[in-house]
C-alpha cells in the first residue's frame, strides 16, 4: 500500500496494482504550490515528492468555445466513422479539451492540435451528438447534432481497393490485397481474376497476400474482390503487367534464433537476427511449429519478440523466417532451448528460488569470474535464458546464476539486481543447507552503549567473535537483524559497514547489501569478501545506526 500526503491531510491507502492515478483535493487556491509526496505504507524512507501548482481560477467564468465545426468524413466500419472537430475558444484555463459523443467520453485532445480528427460510433438513431469541453472545465463547452453518413445505413459495398505487389524474388511476386467494406452481406469474400479463383477469406483478416504469381512483364492481373453472399457486392482492380528485372535474390545469412526469456505466465521472448542482403527494407515472417507468430520490419533486426506462447507438449521447436507468408525465400531451423532447463533469475545467485541477502555470498565467491553473457542481459524478475558457465559452486549452482545482470561477468552491476528484485520468490523456494550450531561456535551480537539518550543517536558495533571465540577462516556472513520498534524508531535504524569492520575493506575486498524491514523491527545483512581469500580474527563486523524512543525500555 502507499499514502499520498498533501496540505496536511493524507489519503489512502491505496494498493499498487490499482489504478496509479488519483483525484485528491479540493485545496484553497490561496494555499499557493502544494508538496504532494508518495510514501510507501511501510517504509517512510521510500517516497517521492513533487509540487502542484494551482490554476488561475479567476478566468474560468470567462471561458469560451464558439464557431463549433464537425465534418463528417469516412466510414471506418459499418458502425464507426471519421469526423474531424474545429473551434475557436478563449481564456481557456488549460491546454486540453474533451470530445464527448452521444454521452460517451471519446478521448482528451490538445487544443494546440485543433482541428481533430477520429473514429466515432455511430448512434442507432441517424443522428449523433457533439459536444466539446475545455478539459476539467464543464461550464466551457459547446456541442452540434450531425446526421451519421449513408454509410451506416446502406447496402453493402466494398471500394478503396488497393493491389500492392512484392519485390520480385526467382522470377514471381506477391501481391497485398486491401479495401474497405460496409454493411457486408456475410462474414467472408472472394477473389478472383484471369479466370482464377484464389480463394474465400474472411473480412476480419486486414490484408491478404496472393501469389507467388508468374512476374514475365507481359500479363495484366485483374482482381476481383466480391462478397460471398451478394454477388453485386464487389470492386476490381488492375495490376501489371510486372517484370522482374530489379529480381532480388533470396539469400538469408547468419541466421540466430534464440530463446533469451525462459516460458512463464506472459510467454516466452526470442531474439531474432539475419543477414538480408538488399532485401532490408521488406518485413520477415516468423512461424513456430508451423504456427504463424507475426510479420515483423527486416530494419528492427535484431529484435526481441516477447509473449510468444510455449508450444504444448513439445520437446523440439522448429523455427521457419521468411521473406513473404508463402515461403519463397525462407529459413529453417531448431532452437535450442536447453538453456530453459536452468533459466537465470535476475537476483537468484545460489538458485534457491528467492532473491535475497543470502544470494550476495554466491556472488562474492564467484567475483570476478567470466563467462558467456546471456542473450539478453535484462533484470526483470522472470526465467531468462542462459548457456552454462565452466565453472560450479560447492553446491553445484553453475556460476551463470551469480551473474545477475547477465553481461559476462560477475561485479557490482550484479548486486544492483539482488536490491531490484529483493524478497521476490518464484515455484517453491529452496531451503538452504543448514550448520548445527554449538556453544563453542563465535558469537554474533549488537553491543548497545550505556550512554543511551531518548531522542538521540546511537551507534552500536555488530560484533562477531571475541578473544576466546575468535574465527578461523571466514569469506562472509548472513543475517538478520531484530529490535524493537517500540523502543528504537524504525524510520531511523541501519546497519553500516565501513572501515572500522575487521572483514575487510568496503570498496576494495569487501561488499555488503542490506534491507530494512524497519515497521517489523528486522533488518537483512549481507556482507562477503571479493577476492577469494578468507580472513581470521574477531571484533567489530558493522555498526547499528538509528534513534533511541524509549530509553525505559533498554534491556
Amino acid at each position: 500500500h502507499y499514502l499520498i500526503l498533501a496540505a496536511g491531510e493524507s489519503y489512502g491507502p491505496f494498493l499498487y496494482n490499482s489504478a496509479l492515478q488519483h483525484v485528491i483535493g479540493p485545496f484553497d487556491v490561496d494555499l499557493g504550490a502544494i508538496e504532494i509526496e508518495v510514501v510507501d505504507a511501510n517504509d517512510p524512507e521510500c517516497f517521492i515528492k513533487s509540487m502542484a501548482t494551482p490554476p488561475d481560477c479567476a478566468v474560468l467564468s470567462d471561458c469560451e468555445i464558439s464557431q463549433l465545426e464537425v465534418e463528417k468524413g469516412d466510414c471506418v466500419s459499418d458502425s464507426t466513422y471519421l469526423i474531424t472537430v474545429d473551434f475557436e475558444y478563449d481564456n481557456a484555463p488549460n491546454d486540453l479539451f474533451d470530445l464527448t459523443v452521444n454521452g460517451a467520453l471519446v478521448g482528451t485532445f490538445a487544443l494546440a492540435d485543433l482541428p481533430v480528427t477520429t473514429e466515432i460510433v455511430a448512434s442507432d438513431n441517424g443522428e449523433d451528438h457533439i459536444e466539446v469541453c475545455i478539459n476539467d472545465t464543464p461550464d466551457c463547452c459547446a456541442d452540434k447534432w450531425i446526421d451519421a453518413p449513408s454509410c451506416l445505413n446502406g447496402e453493402c459495398h466494398i471500394d478503396n481497393l488497393i493491389a500492392e505487389p512484392w519485390p520480385c524474388v526467382n522470377d514471381s511476386f506477391l501481391v497485398d490485397l486491401s479495401f474497405d467494406v460496409s454493411h457486408p452481406a456475410s462474414d467472408s469474400f472472394d477473389v478472383f481474376g484471369n479466370g482464377i479463383h484464389y480463394g474465400t477469406f474472411a473480412y476480419a483478416d486486414q490484408w491478404i497476400t496472393l501469389g507467388p504469381l508468374p512476374a514475365d512483364d507481359s500479363t495484366a492481373y485483374e482482381f476481383v474482390v466480391q462478397d460471398a453472399a451478394n454477388p453485386d457486392c464487389k470492386e476490381d482492380i488492375e495490376l501489371g503487367p510486372i517484370g522482374c528485372t530489379d529480381t532480388l535474390p533470396c539469400n538469408l545469412e547468419n541466421v540466430e534464433v534464440e530463446i533469451v526469456a525462459c516460458p512463464s505466465d506472459s510467454g516466452m521472448t526470442l531474439s531474432v537476427h539475419f543477414d538480408a542482403g538488399p532485401l532490408d527494407d521488406q518485413d520477415f515472417v516468423l512461424f513456430l511449429d508451423s504456427t504463424y507468430v507475426g510479420n515483423f520490419p527486416l530494419d528492427s533486426l535484431p529484435i526481441a519478440i516477447p509473449a510468444i506462447p510455449w508450444p504444448v507438449n513439445d520437446t523440439t521447436i522448429h523455427f521457419e523466417l521468411c521473406l513473404d507468408t508463402l515461403g519463397m525465400c525462407c529459413v529453417t531451423g531448431t532452437l535450442a532451448f536447453e538453456w530453459c532447463d536452468d533459466p537465470v533469475w535476475p537476483g537468484d545467485a545460489n538458485a534457491n528460488h528467492a532473491s535475497d541477502a543470502y544470494d550476495l555470498l554466491h556472488v562474492g565467491l564467484a567475483w570476478g569470474a567470466t563467462g558467456q553473457p546471456r542473450p539478453l542481459a535484462a533484470t526483470a524478475w522472470q526465467p531468462w535464458a542462459a548457456p552454462d558457465w565452466n565453472a560450479l559452486f560447492a553446491d553445484g549452482t553453475n556460476y551463470k546464476h551469480a551473474d545477475c545482470n547477465g553481461d559476462g561477468i560477475i561485479d557490482a552491476a550484479d548486486t544492483s539486481a539482488i536490491a531490484q528484485n529483493y524478497g521476490l520468490t518464484h515455484d517453491m523456494v529452496l531451503p538452504l543447507p543448514g550448520v548445527e550450531a554449538t556453544l563453542d561456535d563465535p558469537s554474533l551480537w549488537v553491543e548497545l552503549p550505556n550512554d543511551l539518550t531518548n531522542g538521540q543517536p546511537f551507534s552500536a558495533p555488530i560484533m562477531l567473535g571475541d578473544d576466546t571465540h575468535p574465527l578461523d577462516s571466514i569469506y562472509g556472513l548472513a543475517f538478520m537483524l531484530f529490535f524493537d520498534p517500540e523502543v528504537v524508531d524504525p524510520n531511523s535504524v541501519d546497519v553500516v559497514v565501513d572501515n572500522s569492520t575487521w572483514l575487510g575493506t568496503p570498496g576494495t575486498d569487501l561488499v555488503s547489501i542490506d534491507r530494512r524491514l524497519a515497521q517489523n523491527g528486522v533488518i537483512h545483512v549481507a556482507i562477503t569478501r571479493t577476492d577469494q581469500q578468507n580472513v581470521a580474527g574477531f571484533g567489530q563486523a558493522a555498526n547499528f545506526i538509528g534513534f533511541i524512543d524509549d530509553i525505559w525500555s533498554k534491556q
